[in-house]
């Protein structure tokens, strides 16, 4: 249901600031697209909601999903398998198949969730236009801004349980 003055509930609304004047970009809908990141100033053009969406999810999942984490979560996997023990999704045995997850079978309840868990602030700090720059010097996912993110600690993965 959108919000008032046309924001609507998003993966990263509230949470990105923008770089330029500091407010948090809204979220707005744009026809049959995902809509767009907008500053509510007005000070740098609106930014496509599903392409910052990918950029922050695979930056998420990057920092979440290392490779002693993905071996760690497997064996994990393959103990509640032989427990009987099912999962609405399953972990991922690479970042790649993370990435998937990400575009594919997650939610945005569940895509918010992880960047909430994982993220204190992120800020879309305005593209740095280079007159002289070909066109294959720019990465296309970097077009929008630089991102800033600010991760919150990494917790303990698991806790000991104390014998009584």
């Amino acid at each position: 249901m959108p919000a008032p003055g046309g924001a609507s509930s998003s993966v990263l609304a509230g949470t990105v600031l923008c770089g330029g004047c500091g407010e948090p970009l809204v979220h707005r809908e744009a026809g049959a697209a995902a809509g767009v990141y907008a500053c509510p100033s007005g000070c740098r053009p609106p930014v496509p909601a599903a392409e910052l969406d990918r950029r922050v999810g695979r930056a998420v999942l990057e920092r979440m999903w290392t490779a002693d984490t993905l071996a760690r979560m497997a064996a994990a996997q393959e103990l509640l398998d032989r427990l009987g023990y099912g999962l609405h999704h399953r972990v991922p045995v690479s970042l790649k198949h993370a990435l998937y997850q990400w575009e594919h079978e997650f939610d945005d309840e569940t895509r918010r969730a992880l960047v909430q868990d994982a993220v204190i602030v992120i800020v879309l700090f305005p593209a740095a236009r280079l007159p002289a720059a070909g066109p294959d010097s720019a990465d296309s996912a970097d077009s929008d801004g630089e991102l800033f993110l600010g991760w919150r600690r990494v917790r303990a993965a698991a806790t000991a349980v104390r014998k009584e």
